[in-house]
């Protein structure tokens, strides 16, 4: 049995008609209104901007940098037996697959520069080729714990070589806009990299527009602004769509007839674009992208309905990994005390990180 979550009463909409849009609180949802670039928020909003930067959001996709890359290396796949070399050649990463032939002679099969790398390296980096306008994902990924070379996510089921294409559907929430060329969802033109401001906030040239010129007083008002889209200003559901549309990958996913994800605006309802299904008995354990399913389950969220995603994330910025588990901790004790705890003090203090709420919740 399978629920369909967001969705309300039944429609007044004759049989086989969607329901119409619902309206946005603010004007820059409308489709019309332009996307004006993270250059633009950053004249007037220096330290977002510069705080944004520390954000895995912010390096969720980015242009090679050879540079900042992990040293070469080198690779097998014992079940594919395929081995794979990566180097640096001509102030490109380039990512080399090659077999061995029955005479015991290496065969390069594939030998390409590397393009783009998704992640942002907290855990590992994996990289995209592009061949001939078309992008693929590299079998090779950079994990950072163990600092070495492996073979990209899920190739250890069935390595599909340089064949994984990569298409508009994967970089859609990796980057902050990407469109289909020629109607191809395997061709794409990224107009911006990473997960950047109007992503969140939606297009920014009516917000432009209102305040450039404006003295700086003007500025830091505090009056309300409809211009833009603030998360933290409406109503829950509103702001977690902006998270979900990347962070809630349910057990099935589907666009609405004749809508995208790439028609939705921040401020606009998501269930409008998209409808997640979700098994009636929800799974528990943690998923790669099922935070807001996850936090949705949650008693902290089901008891308190002002609860949402930027009560404990700040999107702008990012705590660093060594203290992570004092701010996480610091969060909690927000709304929770000490006393609420029903641990004794001695096994508290025996998780991997001493006295850490999430060890345990």
């Amino acid at each position: 049995m399978m629920w369909l979550a967001g969705c309300g009463g039944s429609s007044t909409s004759p049989p086989g008609q969607l329901p119409p849009i619902a309206a946005a609180p603010v004007k820059n949802a409308q489709a019309d209104v332009a996307y004006i670039g993270t250059k633009r928020c950053a004249a007037c909003h220096r330290a977002e901007e510069t705080s944004y930067h520390h954000t895995a959001h912010s390096k969720a996709l980015a242009e090679l940098d050879l540079d900042a890359e992990p040293p070469d290396g080198e690779f097998s796949d014992p079940i594919s037996q395929r081995h794979y070399r990566i180097y640096r050649q001509d102030g490109k990463l380039r990512h080399e697959e090659s077999i061995r032939t029955s005479a015991g002679e290496p065969l390069i099969l594939c030998d390409l520069p590397v393009r783009y790398v998704i992640g942002s390296g907290s855990f590992s980096r994996s990289y995209l080729v592009d061949r001939d306008g078309f992008l693929f994902e590299s079998p090779a990924t950079w994990y950072t714990a163990p600092k070495e070379w492996k073979l990209s996510p899920g190739y250890d089921t069935g390595n599909l070589g340089f064949q994984r294409p990569v298409e508009l559907r994967c970089l859609v929430c990796h980057a902050g806009r990407v469109e289909p060329i020629e109607r191809s969802p395997q061709r794409v033109a990224l107009s911006a990299l990473a997960i950047d401001c109007e992503r969140c906030h939606g297009p920014g040239e009516l917000h432009a527009r209102k305040w450039d010129g404006a003295i700086a007083s003007k500025r830091t008002s505090t009056e309300h602004d409809d211009t833009i889209f603030n998360p933290a200003s409406y109503d829950r559901q509103l702001g977690e769509d902006v998270c979900a549309q990347c962070h809630l990958h349910s057990a099935a996913t589907v666009e609405l007839r004749g809508r995208s994800l790439l028609d939705y605006r921040p401020g606009r309802k998501l269930s409008d674009y998209l409808a997640h299904y979700t098994p009636q008995a929800p799974k528990t354990e943690m998923k790669v992208v099922g935070h807001v399913e996850q936090l949705r389950l949650s008693r902290c969220y089901q008891a308190d309905s002002k609860l949402t995603c930027l009560t404990c994330h700040d999107p702008h910025d990012e705590t660093p990994l060594p203290a992570r588990s004092a701010s996480h901790r610091e969060k909690c004790l927000k709304c929770h005390t000490e006393q609420s705890c029903k641990a004794s003090s001695e096994n508290r203090r025996a998780t991997t990180v001493p006295d850490d709420c999430v060890q345990c919740h």
